[in-house]
């Protein structure tokens, strides 16, 4: 028995293959392979069929001429890297329908959480603490009613912004905490003259946290009555009061017609405040470590003020901002001096030369 390896070819036209092989070696015997092929294939079957690059294998049996055929082997094809390819392209599907299913998951489990919170008694608000650096203040609402605890008060005005706090944030308490408006909390807070830059945050399960800048008296001016206008650091009016009230530079000059509680100064109102804010800072700057009140701003090129521990009246003249540091080293010598001397009075140093000119008009 032989073993034939015979290639398919692409052909253009029909080939009849030779019907029979003629063994002379050993036994004569006529083999028939015309059973392998359509012998009635016409010439267009014949031109439209074509193979790849194939080869088919066969087993002649010498003594009874049988063909038999055995499978076809393709000769090194990708069939391998096709099936490898196929696979690939079917896992981004499978992957993409498992993402599907989790969101969808995480969807439904969120939609129940949100309803569930939404009507739970568990997230009801039971309190509003403070947490402001500057003054400590917790409200809370128990069984037998409402109680408010004061901690850390650095003053009454204080105390009184944190009462008027605790009233705000009552309207809230009882409130869903994730439908409760925190901006329009906010918004209420900051509205208190002393108080800026607010903040709500939610502290799951129950409570709110209040935290806020207290505007700290800076300045006061007099207004025509008599009355005390406050004023912070950036030149807001905070309170106007009968009395002096805080321990604070006292300035005229300011036109306090323009002004009331929650306006800014403007104009060259602002101007003048923002000159003695740069002398405040240059004093401490160069440690001046004396203080400044009573400023008299009536006219911006003849400024004058107090310096309480040496119980000197200075006629300083203009805010000019280049030779201020000078000027103040300079006032700062001659009230170590006097208060060494026990000296008291006026001293000018409003002339440009006010090193040769200053003049001491002291009174033991």
């Amino acid at each position: 028995m032989l073993f034939f390896h015979k290639k398919k070819e692409e052909i253009e036209k029909p080939v009849v293959p030779k019907r029979v092989y003629d063994f002379e070696t050993d036994k004569k015997v006529k083999v028939d392979l015309s059973s392998m092929y359509d012998a009635s294939t016409g010439n267009t079957q014949a031109n439209e069929k074509k193979t790849s690059s194939t080869a088919m294998e066969f087993v002649v049996d010498l003594n009874n001429g049988i063909v038999s055929e055995t499978e076809e082997v393709e000769e090194e094809t990708n069939s391998e890297e096709i099936t490898d390819f196929t696979e690939f392209e079917d896992n981004p599907r499978s992957i993409s329908k498992i993402v599907k299913i989790c969101t969808v998951s995480l969807v439904i489990v969120f939609g129940i959480f949100c309803i569930w919170g939404l009507n739970s008694k568990a997230f009801l608000v039971r309190g509003v603490s403070n947490k402001s650096n500057l003054v400590k203040n917790t409200i809370s609402v128990s069984g037998d009613g409402e109680n408010i605890i004061l901690v850390n008060e650095e003053d009454n005005r204080k105390s009184e912004i944190n009462i008027e706090i605790d009233k705000i944030s009552k309207d809230y308490i009882g409130n869903n905490i994730f439908l409760t408006n925190t901006g329009e909390l906010k918004s209420r807070i900051e509205k208190l003259p002393y108080v800026s830059n607010a903040k709500v945050s939610r502290c799951l399960p129950d409570s709110l946290e209040v935290e806020y800048t207290f505007r700290k008296p800076y300045l006061s001016f007099m207004g025509g009555s008599g009355d005390y206008f406050i004023i912070d650091q950036h030149a807001y009016v905070t309170e106007i009061r009968k009395d002096r009230g805080y321990n604070i530079p006292v300035v005229t000059g300011i036109d306090y017609n323009k002004y009331s509680i929650g306006s800014t100064l403007d104009g060259t109102d602002l101007v003048k405040f923002m000159n003695i804010n740069y002398l405040f800072q240059t004093a401490e700057t160069i440690e001046f470590n004396y203080s400044i009140s009573n400023i008299d701003y009536e006219k911006s090129d003849n400024v004058s003020f107090n310096v309480d521990e040496a119980s000197i009246y200075v006629v300083y003249g203009e805010m000019n901002k280049n030779i201020m540091s000078d000027k103040l080293m300079y006032l700062k010598e001659i009230i170590k001096k006097s208060i060494e001397n026990g000296y008291k009075g006026k001293l000018d140093i409003s002339a440009e030369d006010y090193l040769s000119k200053s003049v001491l008009n002291s009174e033991i």
